[in-house]
């Protein structure tokens, strides 16, 4: 993923000096196989869980990517 694929759109919820920034997102069907691999499942998972910095979220499919 490129920093130019990250697209930000909401601003983040700030509340007691934390940051939220709980979101979702999408993942090629190449790069989700290659994140499966990578993490020695037998199967191309259809969704992540991640955590980048401080953002986190799911990113799914979206085989048009």
């Amino acid at each position: 993923m490129l920093p130019d694929d990250v697209v930000v759109g909401h601003p983040d919820i700030k509340r007691n000096g934390y940051n939220f920034t709980d979101g979702a997102g999408h993942i090629s069907l190449a790069l989700a196989a290659r994140t499966s691999e990578l993490f020695g499942l037998t199967h191309c998972s259809s969704a992540f869980q991640v955590r980048i910095g401080g953002a986190k979220g799911v990113l799914m499919i979206k085989p048009d990517r």
